[in-house]
């Protein structure tokens, strides 16, 4: 009977040591998927904003081609948030609200291809934008179900 008890604890710490040295296996291989996949986000990062003189470029031409915007600041992260602040003229305040919503929309959208075109976000990524007045004044802004909402 001792013997059965003996074999039984061997056999019981044997599996101990298994189960300790599989657990170890795992977190050595999760530690490297979570390392690869870092690295590979700081490439694709480093590829996406390689490509940032083109898009600033892209947006000036939209800015020259358009003598109703100011100017356009952005924020771009590459999977993170990306969004506009579009200064605009005083034709925005001579223009229906129809007109307005309509317009800030085009600009969101024109921006977004550009974004898109560019591979710095994917076709259903996302975009806000908030409308301004030279002055800073906030005119228009995008809500979480990117509609146009105007400030009173």
């Amino acid at each position: 009977m001792d013997k059965d008890i003996k074999k039984s604890d061997k056999i019981f710490k044997g599996l101990i040591r298994l189960t300790i040295a599989l657990f170890a296996i795992s977190i050595v291989i999760f530690g490297l998927g979570v390392y690869k996949n870092k690295q590979a986000f700081k490439k694709e990062t480093q590829v996406a904003m390689s490509k940032m003189p083109v898009i600033e470029t892209r947006i000036e031409s939209l800015i020259n081609d358009n003598k109703d915007i100011h100017k356009i600041n952005y924020n771009f992260e590459y999977k993170g948030t990306n969004f506009i602040e579009l200064y605009v003229t005083d034709a925005w305040f001579y223009s229906t609200d129809i007109e307005k919503k309509r317009f800030a929309k085009a600009v969101q959208e024109n921006v977004k291809s550009i974004l898109f075109e560019e591979g710095f976000i994917r076709s259903d990524g996302r975009l806000g934008i908030y409308v301004m007045s030279i002055d800073g004044i906030t005119l228009a802004e995008s809500n979480i179900n990117n509609e146009i909402k105007l400030k009173d």
